[in-house]
């Protein structure tokens, strides 16, 4: 039996991750700790104290039957055959793909995977990546009857969790120059292992980080609008400059 305070963490843990579980995986999750709360004494009939903030989160209950084949995948050690259309294309198409991981980032599911030989396939077949596949973007997952050893060397915190950025490209170091509300917020925060911060002056700080996807740092510098300026790398300032003027021409 779980103690009350047991049963409560567990509570926060459910309420906090309700976005990512939908519906129906709510409930089943709701009802595991309804079971375990038995033994308690009646709790008062009131509101929790944890809840979520939901504006511009996915809704995942459409897809609880892909987690729950994902999930089995993991598991049991089996390839899955997805039905995947990603954000650039008009349709889905057909992947065979280890799972390796499935985690959350910025509100929304993802499979990191490895794709594997499809049936009927002649020749060689070496994968030149491994996909990070968007979970509400999978349209169908299919158990196949194939099984795989999962690869001895994977280790997803060295490969996700050392350089800012969930897209994988080739890692650069990037330099930027905070003032204001976003030196502290950006302060509070690790971009990535080893970082630099230094002082400009009381009201700005210079953060030096590795980063992974260009296309992420240039969303996160221009989050913080006029209290943001990239220095380096200098193809990236250039980037940036341009984008601004195409954003320039859209107001003018």
């Amino acid at each position: 039996p779980l103690s009350e305070a047991e049963l409560v963490l567990l509570q926060m843990c459910r309420d906090c991750t309700a976005h990512l579980l939908g519906r129906k995986l709510f409930e089943e999750v709701t009802q595991a700790l309804l079971k375990s709360q038995v033994p308690l004494a009646p709790a008062p009939d009131r509101t929790g104290p944890f809840g979520m903030f939901r504006p511009g989160t996915i809704d995942y209950t459409p897809h609880h039957q892909t987690i729950h084949t994902v999930l089995q995948a993991l598991d049991q050690g089996r390839v899955l055959r997805l039905a995947y259309r990603s954000i650039e294309q008009d349709k889905a198409r057909a992947l065979w793909v280890q799972p390796l991981k499935m985690f959350s980032h910025r509100e929304a599911l993802y499979l990191h995977a490895r794709l594997v030989k499809r049936p009927g396939h002649q020749g060689a077949f070496k994968p030149e990546f491994d996909p990070l596949l968007a979970l509400h973007r999978i349209q169908k997952a299919e158990l196949t009857e194939q099984t795989v050893d999962f690869p001895a060397n994977y280790d997803f915190e060295t490969f996700f969790n050392r350089h800012f950025g969930v897209i994988k490209g080739e890692v650069f170091e990037v330099e930027v120059e905070l003032s204001g509300w976003a030196a502290r917020y950006a302060a509070e925060r690790t971009l990535s292992p080893g970082q630099k911060v230094s002082r400009v002056d009381a009201e700005t700080i210079r953060i030096t980080f590795q980063a992974s996807s260009e296309w992420e740092v240039m969303g996160w510098l221009f989050s913080f609008r006029e209290h943001a300026r990239l220095i380096r790398p200098e193809a990236l300032v250039q980037e940036a400059k341009a984008t601004l003027e195409r954003l320039r021409a859209l107001y003018p």
